[in-house]
């Protein structure tokens, strides 16, 4: 149907101003500028975010709009990269330079025009010859930037720079895809870059024809649904096209049933299929824009309406199976777009280009000219992740020795690949539960984690979402659990349930998911509504998620303090909170029982005690764990002090029916005992709590009467190497403030390579080792007495059939008599340093010099190997059982260690190895490596014959050097990064293993 045309041959200046200005934010004279050009462009402050539409100007009519301002050229590595940005950001020091050059003028009503200092696009921003100028970007601000003009969906602005050749455009609409209402009258413009023959097509039929540069027509829009406009312009025999879509909201949304079985989030149908299902109570229309559909709305792109007055869906088809898109939720009428809350994947404009290749690699490019926020990344195809893991079974949880771990500052690195290489560090520390803070998707990349956003993605910073499942699958291969820190009492921006009922920086009341304002004291971000039956549904997803997918066996729960509904209760008793802990617990018990709950609590005792007395409404759980903090006394302990009782490390000291109080001397959350020992100290002659060395051989007290006090144990990262920076040490490594409690902390491996410290991570790993293997310290003890209360002689006696243990220690820096504790008469044996005790009078005191610490069992063990430390401090390395090694044999029959407990060495080599245990007992570390290497084997055996072999078969000669018995240090410095054989014999056999040089 042909409609009114009507062609604009006003040359009135101000009808040209109003006609270029219709729906448009930018507009330039010429109409398509060369950078070679001088240009005029022009600003309408009233359209995009209209963000500027109520500054005042100081004195009319001074300027009161400025550029930020540069271009995207062929230099440029992304859409979004700026290039030769012509003034800084201001920031209040800079005023002279951010609002020199840039200066816009006020014309009529809310157009402002700006002329590059009536330089050539090229000359205005110093862009040299050979360099392309593509597009003009621009953010405009106020003089100090504190409000800023962009596009609606908050994007930056950007305008095509014509390369000079024949083009066609429409001027309104300007976008490729509008919106408009249903009625409405729209004046379509259009212009060329020289004379032609128009056409404008609208739906494919041809609706107005004109000879010049330019060409306008009316449109009534009065029916819903898509307008596809088309004007080809034809000169010189040559033919030029361009398009928009105009798309007119109907009344509502179409109503149609989804499928069944369809959950929100990403539904795969086949692997060229899927469903998109989205949740928005309130809102009346929703649409999917994304990579598949240009980013525009259309009929195509609107989701159907389920029926329910809430929920939207939209079957997508025609996919490339294993590729992947990106999309986004656009919410209308409110012009909200978020990312997908159900993505594995979320792609950050503002974090994203600060995530090195090695961490993420390919990771896809931020769609910067389509879009802002979040984006959700989908795959369809994709393989399936090759798990091995089927035979692990889940560690007692009742016995666990749990290593709290923060990705970021565990290297340099800060990725779960090298978490994963490290592995056979963390096996050889006896830990059989890895605890990683959180590593969903959080605001930055830069955090403990705690301001999580997105809790279905891995966060980029750390590496992809196979990493992980990589790392959990390899961490089950050598028996040690995973448990994710998860963060369900509060969420950050730009979380997408916050973002859809938000206004006035405030979440608006009527949330589904979120309160207004937390109702408890004790409030970070914003905070979850646990009362919504959505949160609670979203939060059953989500730890399904972890444990169907990734084969996660439990979890940590941050502060569950703040799951309440009910004001000025805080951590006093809640039935509702403990209600909606168990309806968590049981959700995820009834499909596993085993799975780990470990609860931050910190409530009402009754409260504790209901929750820890809690194994499910079968009865058959294994039930939650709650954080017992004890940090404080074991600090006191430590640094020589009487405040020291540590009952309330034990789960008896909560009246817990069972072990479910998962104690620590330190978490990630509490200063390090080694800074409280090297700062605060006490001291008695010429014992000093504060001298390095001392102070290391104080951290064994701890470690054994935290790792083998009854029930699940925590150690923090590198506590057991004795890292002595305070929790609040600034980035720089030197600074402590408390303001930078969160920060990076220094990466300390070469403490591994000091013997005093390398000898306190042998002992924590033997007790933790002896925790495991032992049946004294399990749960089929008969006895136990705990006696760790005031005082500085502390004792712990377990009794079993198998065979009794006693840890005892003197925590005072100077000697006390004590009565150790032996449950019976007869011989016991020393764990840690091989000597023997015939006990006859269990009443008979033993002498204790401070600091000394005796873990003894009535059963002969094989003994730890401890590296060696000089213990009299007289500058000989000694073993601390004064034993040798003379008795030492290796022989090719052997094919198990054989050990009679008192004569063997700390090095353990008066053992009897046999080629099997020598053959497996090699370790490598770290791998990838950027320096050093460090070869180790767990009985001191030396390698021979070492060598490299790079990937082209050449044959790379390495001298190793001693760092201690048992380990060889090998400098890897000077190679090319790349993938290496590490090649060397033992007994007649050639072993390898694979190296990966890095670069710094």
């Amino acid at each position: 149907m042909t409609r009114r045309l009507s062609f604009l041959l006003s040359t009135c200046f101000t009808a040209w101003i109003a006609q270029n200005a219709q729906g448009q934010i930018v507009w330039t004279e010429p109409a398509f500028p060369t950078q070679d050009d001088v240009v005029t462009l022009y600003y309408d402050v009233s359209q995009g975010n209209a963000a500027l539409i109520d500054e005042e100007p100081p004195c009319p009519p001074c300027p009161f709009v400025y550029a930020h301002t540069g271009v995207i050229t062929s230099e440029s590595t992304s859409p979004s990269d700026w290039q030769y940005v012509h003034n800084p950001w201001p920031n209040g020091n800079n005023t002279s330079s951010a609002n020199a050059g840039n200066t816009l003028i006020p014309l009529e009503g809310t157009i402002h025009s700006f002329d590059f200092g009536g330089l050539t696009l090229a000359e205005y921003y110093g862009v040299p010859d050979g360099v392309v100028i593509e597009q003009l970007a621009f953010v405009f601000r106020n003089a100090n930037g504190s409000v800023v003009g962009k596009t609606a969906d908050e994007s930056d602005i950007f305008y095509n720079v014509s390369d000079g050749s024949f083009e066609v455009i429409f001027t309104s609409p300007l976008e490729t895809s509008s919106i408009a209402s249903l009625g409405e009258v729209i004046d379509i413009v259009t212009q060329a870059t020289q004379p032609a023959e128009l056409t404008l097509s609208i739906n494919g039929e041809e609706v107005a024809s004109a000879f010049g540069p330019s060409l306008s027509y009316t449109l009534s829009l009065d029916n819903a649904g898509d307008y596809v406009l088309d004007i080809a312009a034809s000169a010189d025999g040559s033919t030029v096209h361009s398009s928009a879509t105009v798309f007119v909201m109907p009344e509502s949304a179409p109503v149609l049933t989804p499928p069944a079985g369809v959950v929100d989030g990403i539904n795969e149908l086949n692997d060229s299929t899927v469903v998109l299902q989205w949740t928005a109570p309130y809102k009346d229309f929703v649409f999917v824009v994304g990579d598949w559909n240009g980013w525009g709305i259309s009929q195509s792109s609107m989701m159907h309406a389920a029926g329910d007055g809430e929920t939207f869906w939209l079957e997508i088809g025609g996919l490339t199976p294993g590729q992947s898109y990106r999309y986004q939720y656009q919410i209308l009428p409110d012009d909200i777009r978020v990312a997908d809350a159900y993505a594995e994947v979320i792609l950050d404009q503002w974090n994203d280009p600060w995530i090195p290749e090695s961490t993420y690699p390919n990771l896809l490019p931020y769609p910067a000219n389509e879009t802002s926020g979040p984006v959700s990344v989908l795959t369809p195809g994709q393989p399936e992740f090759a798990w091995t893991d089927g035979d692990f079974e889940r560690p007692d949880q009742e016995n666990l020795v749990i290593y709290e771990l923060l990705v970021r500052d565990w290297s340099e690195e800060r990725t779960l690949t090298f978490i994963e290489d490290s592995l056979d560090y963390l096996e050889r520390l006896g830990v059989q539960a890895l605890e990683l803070m959180p590593v969903n998707e959080f605001n930055g990349n830069d955090s403990w984690g705690y301001n999580p956003t997105f809790y279905f993605a891995v966060d980029k910073a750390y590496g992809t979402k196979n990493d992980l499942k990589s790392l959990v699958d390899a961490c089950h291969e050598r028996g040690i659990a995973v448990i994710l820190d998860v963060v369900y009492n509060h969420a950050d921006q730009p979380n997408p349930f916050i973002t859809m009922y938000w206004e006035d920086w405030t979440v608006l009341p009527y949330n589904p998911w979120f309160n207004t304002s937390a109702p408890h004291s004790s409030t970070w971000f914003y905070d979850w509504n646990h009362g919504s039956s959505k949160t609670r549904e979203f939060v059953k997803r989500n730890l399904d998620h972890w444990v169907q997918n990734y084969h996660i066996d439990g979890f940590r729960w941050d502060f569950t303090q703040g799951i309440i509904q009910q004001q000025g209760v805080d951590g006093g008793y809640s039935a509702q909170r403990i209600g909606w802990l168990k309806e968590y617990g049981d959700h995820v018990w009834n499909q596993d029982p085993s799975v780990y709950m470990i609860l931050e609590h910190w409530c009402d005792f009754g409260e504790e005690l209901e929750l820890a007395n809690y194994n499910g409404e079968n009865g058959n759980a294994a039930g939650f764990m709650l954080w017992a903090n004890a940090t404080t006394n074991y600090q006191e302990a430590s640094m020589g002090y009487n405040g020291n009782d540590l009952s309330w490390a034990n789960y008896q000291s909560h009246s817990f029916q069972d072990r479910h109080a998962v104690a620590y001397a330190e978490s990630h959350d509490e200063e390090r005992l080694m800074y409280k020992n090297l700062e605060f100290g006490n001291s008695s002659g010429d014992y000093d709590a504060s001298d390095l060395v001392t102070a290391l051989r104080r951290q064994q007290l701890s470690m054994a009467f935290n790792v083998l006090m009854p029930g699940p144990r925590l150690i923090w990262q590198f506590e057991e190497l004795g890292y002595d920076y305070s929790i609040n040490t600034c980035s720089d490594g030197v600074t402590i403030n408390e303001d930078c409690r969160i920060a990076a902390k220094p990466v300390r491996w070469d403490y591994y390579d000091d013997l005093e410290r390398r000898h306190l991570y042998d002992v924590s790993g033997a007790l933790a080792r002896l925790k495991r293997d032992y049946p004294a310290f399990g749960t089929g003890a008969t006895s136990l007495n705990i006696d760790v209360g005031m005082g500085y002689g502390k004792r712990m006696m377990f009794e079993h059939p198998a065979g009794d243990a006693v840890v005892v220690g003197n925590y005072r820096t100077s000697g006390i008599d004590m009565i150790p504790g032996f449950t019976h008469p007869g011989m016991w044996y020393d764990y840690l340093t091989g000597d023997s005790l015939n006990v006859t009078d269990l009443n008979a005191s033993m002498p204790f010099a401070p600091g000394e610490l005796h873990v003894y069992t009535d059963t002969p063990l094989d003994l730890p190997v401890l590296t060696e430390i000089d213990v009299d401090l007289d500058g000989q390395l000694t073993s601390e059982g004064d034993c040798n090694d003379n008795d030492a044999t290796i022989y090719s029959g052997a094919v198990d260690i054989a050990n009679d407990g008192i004569d063997q060495d700390c090095d353990g080599l008066d053992a009897t190895v046999g080629v099997e245990e020598a053959l497996t007992g090699w370790s490598l570390f770290p791998n990838p490596a950027t320096d050093v290497l460090q070869l180790t084997h767990v009985h001191g055996i030396a390698p021979q014959d070492l060598k490299l072999i790079s990937l082209d078969g050449r044959s790379i000669p390495i001298q190793p050097s001693t760092v201690a018995r048992g380990t060889w240090q090998l400098n890897v410095a000077h190679l090319a990064p790349g993938m290496y054989r590490l090649c060397w014999t033992q007994d007649g056999m050639m072993l390898s293993t694979p190296v990966h040089k890095i670069a710094h």
